[in-house]
């Protein structure tokens, strides 16, 4: 993967019908709004399939709703995933619900987070404003520096590179 465009990634991933099923069930967002909601979570996607992108990267609960969503539809998330890089199921599971309750250090998060969205950078580009807000631990990242969002950019695909 290397610089894949919003509209790449929709064309490859959402076909008509499935669009329409969004915006029934999430009708309060305009279509330009959706298709970047659902873009970021086939973004996440995308990533977390890969072996040293394994683990845990918070997203907003705008985002986990279309992946709820797209779940509902079982056949059509089977095949999405077997779209995905790995062509492997992707699993969801609460955080509600935990099999083996571990605590994770601070700064093992902090490195998730950092390496994911290195990937982020590397693989889609920036992360932008509009979209700066469906990525908490982006947010958390940026806290953490004191960055504001074009230092973040920077900084995160100096990591990449």
């Amino acid at each position: 993967m290397s610089n894949i465009t919003k509209e790449q990634i929709l064309e490859t991933f959402l076909n008509e019908s499935m669009f329409l099923y969004f915006t029934q069930k999430i009708s309060h967002n305009d279509e330009t709004e959706l298709r970047t909601k659902i873009s970021e979570l086939l973004k996440f996607l995308m990533l977390c399939c890969h072996d040293d992108l394994k683990g845990e990267v918070l997203f907003s609960e705008a985002i986990d709703n279309i992946w709820h969503y797209w779940i509902l539809q079982t056949q059509q998330y089977q095949d999405l995933c077997k779209k995905l890089p790995t062509g492997k199921f992707v699993h969801h599971s609460s955080n509600d619900y935990r099999e083996n309750e571990m605590t994770v250090e601070p700064d093992k998060i902090a490195q998730r987070n950092l390496d994911f969205f290195s990937s982020y950078i590397e693989n889609f580009g920036e992360i932008a404003d509009e979209t700066l807000t469906y990525w908490p631990g982006a947010l958390e990242i940026m806290s953490l520096y004191s960055w504001d969002l074009r230092t973040f950019n920077s900084e995160l695909a100096q990591l990449s590179a």
